[in-house]
């Protein structure tokens, strides 16, 4: 076995867990789009077992690459498996190594792979410091106009600009959307408080969804909560480690856990992505890093604490789709469920298959956009059958990429966090 492979030795343990048994097959988005062993949880493990072979060990190939990095993290497979393999430690192990391997050869990657090249220096540089990270997405910002201006040298412009990222000219990317902490601030008004939470916002939070923030902090506030939000949190980490970049992973893992310990008489940290949730709650004791405080979804904790709700839009359908990493890393799955059938009744609509991924696994549709637009085509036909006026989500990435598709595939619903379709029953609060 060659020497630089790090990672995947310590998993031998998983996967010598794994007896093959196919079980796999009938829910591996990928596999149910390409149709080949490799692309399937059983097929990788099968890959890795070759690197760890002692009598005839294989390489890090490009094709071992490509299959391995096809992986979305949907944790799918981990939820059916009879032994119960950790499927997606084995993969992160194996996308570590894969990462190793291609940063040595940098540059190399900036002709061969410019996405990978892209994601190495966010992670390295930007993703664990709020102020890089904001710049960035400034100039992302400031960029964002020429990409959809029908104006034709506008226009033309943005066609240079999404192939210098090598990014398919139908891409739909999100419009920039900032946070005001400052406003925040100033807007707060004075109510009885009962209880005080942490609000983590995350990326998205921070940079593209601020109606989804306030609307949380409307809510809660709503319900005699106040809401503490830090400028000081970074990213949660989560695209750096499912890309395979631990070393990144951890230190922005470090760095938020010392800043959510520092949080002083809240009882809570509240999370409105799942992604951001799973990350914080469960991926970070990994790194042997543990929380003062307790980690919640923002349904999740509407449920503890028995905050009565209406609905938001009381003349609109709706329906949900589960995020993959708010419903099998944080195994939430009835609360949203109950959240919107107890205060949309009849008009709430059951979605088939409700529990499969969405094609979005993060930053997996800017690596395998083909495959990822096969995946969400099939959710935005199963969301357009239900004839919801508004679909549900948990996750911001969920958002994203179901957003982009309906665009592309000119379906006609509207896309909400869960929380956005909801609101306080005052009557039960006093002021």
């Amino acid at each position: 076995m060659d020497k630089k492979i790090k990672h995947i030795p310590r998993m031998d343990d998983q996967f010598n867990k794994c007896t093959f048994c196919g079980n796999c097959r009938v829910v591996c988005p990928t596999f149910l789009v390409e149709r080949r062993e490799s692309t399937l949880c059983r097929g990788r493990i099968d890959l890795i077992g070759g690197v760890l072979s002692k009598s005839s060990p294989i390489n890090i190939s490009e094709k071992f690459e490509h299959d391995i990095n096809m992986c979305l993290n949907c944790m799918s497979c981990e939820e059916i498996c009879p032994p119960k393999v950790k499927v997606s430690d084995l993969i992160i192990a194996a996308k570590a190594d894969i990462f190793s391997k291609r940063k040595k050869h940098l540059f190399k990657y900036f002709f061969k792979d410019r996405i990978f090249f892209t994601k190495y220096i966010i992670f390295k540089y930007i993703l664990g410091s709020k102020n890089r990270f904001r710049f960035l997405l400034t100039v992302y910002k400031q960029i964002y106009p020429f990409l959809y201006n029908k104006d034709l040298k506008t226009k033309i412009m943005g066609k240079i600009l999404l192939k210098a990222g090598t990014l398919s000219n139908e891409r739909k990317l999100p419009k920039p959307d900032f946070f005001d902490y400052k406003s925040f601030n100033i807007e707060k008004k004075d109510f009885h408080v009962k209880k005080r939470v942490g609000l983590f916002l995350g990326c998205t939070g921070k940079f593209l969804y601020k109606e989804r923030v306030k609307h949380t902090i409307k809510l809660l506030n709503n319900a005699d909560i106040d809401v503490l939000i830090t400028e000081d949190f970074n990213c949660c980490g989560a695209p750096a480690l499912y890309n395979g970049d631990i070393s990144s992973a951890k230190s922005i893992a470090i760095k938020n856990s010392e800043i959510a310990n520092r949080l002083n008489q809240i009882s809570a940290i509240i999370t409105i992505c799942g992604s951001c949730g799973h990350m914080i709650r469960n991926e970070y004791k990994k790194f042997g890093i543990e929380l003062n405080i307790p980690v919640y979804d923002i349904s999740e904790y509407l449920i503890a604490e028995k905050i009565k709700v209406k609905p938001r839009f009381p003349d609109k359908k709706v329906t949900y789709h589960h995020s993959c990493h708010l419903l099998r890393g944080m195994k939430v799955k009835d609360e949203p469920i109950n959240l919107l059938n107890n205060a949309y009744k009849k008009k709430f609509i059951s979605l088939k298959e409700d529990q499969k991924c969405c094609g979005g696994g993060g930053t997996f549709s800017y690596s395998y956009y083909e495959i990822a637009k096969k995946i969400t085509s099939e959710k935005c036909e199963n969301i357009e059958k239900t004839e919801a006026d508004i679909l549900a989500v948990g996750c911001p990435n969920c958002s994203m990429r179901i957003g982009e598709q309906k665009i592309v595939d000119n379906k006609d619903f509207e896309i909400m966090h869960t929380v956005e379709l909801l609101e306080v029953d005052k009557e039960h609060y006093q002021k």
